[in-house]
């Protein structure tokens, strides 16, 4: 079926200062987010534009706004000002669980704000998927009350969100939750021209936001209350106008009677019809939730007064660390004695001494290095210890804890849920590629008899298993992720080293002679260099197929997980996704530019006589990965961009190579591409479409995705 793109949406490769739009994240009544990149900072980021729908069109320049009336003037303009007055205010603040704006700018007839980019999903998405759609409860408060912290800085400031709710809470693939969508715009808009139901969501808005009282920090209060409740019990509380006259609110922990009697009624407080009876700050309700996290079940004394806010209880840790203070002082004193004493000992009896205390240092040196890495627990910290102390007095410990780190792993793996993004953690403490959780299943594999392009002698059907879920990278590996490689163990790729006799890499040049495009290696060409620009966040290319298997035993020795190349068959697997039509979003080719960097009307600006899809996707050569939709398992550019490489050796016949991984050492074989480049046309774009070189070969277009077992 095709896929309708909605004629209010900026074209992708769009450029606002130094910006590039990619693809709407979302796409409300008075904006739409967009995934972006800066090109300065070489990240991606989330990119908002009022507009209003109500009131505004796109121009005919596909860029700018324009108004269906003249009429709509005075309320377009009022929520403008209030847009850019919620981007200045969130400017002032950097909290880890709020949204942060660090970009403002006015173009195009409107108003934009930058904010940070997070991977991950709704807590609205995430209830859906849990048993019964609900949390414990444990786990519900230590996800809330980070956010509470953020909030009570913003209530600070005399600033309101006035809609909180799930959908409004993103849950980052590092499990932090970041309260989103302040929407200040929409609610000054709304209180000139909509009706009430467009600006507060029933079940988390308060009585006073349907106009019965004023609104102040008890209004979020009550939709905090409202989140934590769907969280813990999978239900939403009634409106709250429905319990006006009688009130229905059924008592959490009539629904779930292991909550602790003090957080039901701190909820229920919180959850108070009349805004007089609700806990007064957010600070307060935030510090009864962090008591009940922190003692559970037992008796806490409620925190009554507002002075309490004024007040807090002293902070016992201050108390030990005088203590601790105290100590440290002793301890100097008494090594200032033992070392003073030295003076007096003989010329052969202070170099005895020196040594055992060298020695003595020494060990305690690895003793603390081991306490670290064990309190740490990683298979990253583990081999950093192993790293340091290869044969020390803990190695033994350390390869035993990797062992069980490794089985703990699969268990995490076995308890992902399906399709849900994760990155593991390398050894400096930063994440890994972006992967995605695949099910195991059954697939036809090749193209039908009648699919166009279809190659005959090498994409006949047949029915493979999968017998493992697995997980695969949610894009291609990207220019500053083989970075990071190629920095921390001064790998030289094949390209750079003129491997196999093959100078630099193979790419597209004009012969001016005949003025035809041909293709040849040109040495001084590689990764960092491949003749056309590039950002971090672009797909690596210039990679053979020994580079790409590099970079993926790195990763499995940074993560202690095994990554590796997709086999042939898990590829295909993956990218069709359950369709069996010739693309995953059907057959017709001329639909790929809104899933897919290929061939297209932009690349005859400089290729005048290639064959191309009959689309315009705004990019020559490659695009940051991710800037287009992906398919349904979640999966970006699976088709185009560049060829990714496989660990399978080529069978022309589909003998079960498909199947397996050739190991590394062995070269003698063709190795399998799939997936087709920013450089094909339509009949190379298909998720059966096979491309074979030999393992040495490196282009302009070929790059690669992992696969971690």
């Amino acid at each position: 079926s095709v896929v309708l793109r909605s004629p209010l949406l900026l074209p992708i490769q769009t450029r606002l200062k130094h910006y590039v739009i990619g693809q709407p994240l979302g796409q409300g009544s008075f904006g739409i987010t967009y995934r972006g990149f800066d090109t300065q900072k070489k990240t991606l980021v989330a990119i908002k534009e009022y507009c209003p729908s109500e009131f505004v069109a796109r121009h005919k320049d596909q860029y700018s706004l324009t108004l269906h009336s003249e009429q709509a003037q005075e309320t377009f303009d009022i929520g403008l000002r209030s847009f850019r007055n919620e981007a200045q205010l969130l400017k002032r603040f950097y909290h880890g669980h709020i949204v942060r704006v660090f970009n403002y700018f006015d173009a195009h007839r409107t108003a934009y704000l930058v904010m940070d980019y997070y991977e991950g999903e709704t807590l609205q998405a995430y209830l859906v998927r849990q048993p019964r759609q609900r949390l414990p409860w444990q786990e519900a408060l230590a996800l809330l009350v980070p956010v509470l912290d953020g909030l009570q800085q913003i209530h600070a400031q005399k600033v309101l969100h006035r809609d909180i709710k799930p959908a409004n809470l993103y849950l980052t693939t590092q499990n932090r939750l970041i309260l989103l969508d302040f929407g200040s715009a929409r609610q000054v808009v709304a209180g000139h021209s909509r009706s009430l139901t467009t600006i507060l969501t029933p079940g988390y808005a308060p009585v006073e936001q349907y106009g019965v009282e004023s609104q102040g920090p008890w209004t979020d209060i009550y939709a905090v209350a409202a989140t934590l409740y769907r969280m813990i019990t999978g239900r939403t509380p009634p409106p709250a106008t429905d319990r006006i006259l009688s009130d229905t609110l059924q008592s959490p922990v009539e629904q779930i009677p292991d909550i602790p009697l003090t957080l039901n009624s701190a909820l229920l407080q919180a959850l108070a019809v009349r805004p007089q009876q609700r806990v007064p700050s957010i600070g307060q309700l935030n510090r009864q939730f962090q008591a009940i996290l922190d003692h559970g079940a037992e008796t806490i004394r409620p925190l009554e007064s507002s002075l309490a806010e004024a007040y807090p209880p002293p902070n016992k840790f201050k108390q030990w660390t005088v203590w601790l203070a105290v100590a440290v002082v002793v301890v100097g004193i008494t090594v200032g004695v033992t070392l003073g004493s030295l003076a007096l000992l003989n010329n052969r009896a202070i170099s005895e001494e020196l040594q055992i205390r060298q020695e003595s240092l020494s060990v305690d040196h690895e003793l603390n290095v081991w306490q670290e890495k064990e309190r740490c627990g990683t298979n990253a910290c583990y081999l950093a210890y192993l790293d340091a102390y290869p044969e020390g007095r803990y190695a033994v410990s350390a390869r035993a804890r990797i062992e069980q780190e490794q089985q703990r792993l699969k268990a995490a793996t076995s308890s992902l849920q399906l399709f849900q993004v994760f990155r593991d953690q390398l050894r400096d403490g930063s994440q890994g590629p972006a992967m995605v959780l695949i099910p195991k299943g059954e697939f036809q594999m090749g193209s039908p008899d009648k699919e166009v392009g279809r190659d005959r002698d090498a994409e006949h059907q047949h029915w493979v298993k999968i017998g493992e879920s697995f997980a695969i990278g949610q894009y291609e590996i990207t220019v500053g992720e083989f970075r990071q490689f190629a920095n921390a163990t001064r790998y030289r790729t094949d390209a750079e080293r003129n491997t196999g006799g093959l100078k630099g890499c193979y790419l597209a040049y004009y012969e001016s002679s005949t003025g035809h495009y041909k293709y040849r290696y040109q040495e001084n060409f590689n990764w960092k260099n491949p003749k056309f620009s590039q950002e971090e966040n672009h797909p690596v290319v210039c990679i053979s197929w020994g580079d790409a298997v590099a970079y993926a035993a790195w990763l499995s020795e940074q993560t202690g997980s095994t990554y590796r190349l997709p086999t042939e068959a898990e590829w295909e697997y993956a990218a069709r996704a359950k369709t069996t039509t010739a693309r995953y979003w059907g057959n017709d080719p001329d639909q790929a530019c809104l899933y897919a960097n290929v061939a297209d009307l932009t690349i005859r600006q400089e290729f005048s006589n290639w064959d191309i899809h009959n689309c315009t996707d705004r990019s020559v050569y490659t695009m940051p990965v991710g800037m287009l939709q992906p398919n349904r398992w979640k999966l970006y550019d699976m088709l185009g961009n560049v060829w990714e490489w496989t660990c399978s050796a080529y069978d022309k016949n589909y003998s079960g190579a498909e199947k397996q991984c050739v190991p590394s050492h062995n070269w003698d074989s063709d190795r399998v591409a799939r997936g087709g480049a920013w450089s094909d046309s339509p009949l190379g774009v298909r998720s059966a479409k096979r491309f074979n070189t030999t393992p040495m070969y490196r282009s302009g277009g070929r790059g690669f995705r992992v696969v971690r077992e």
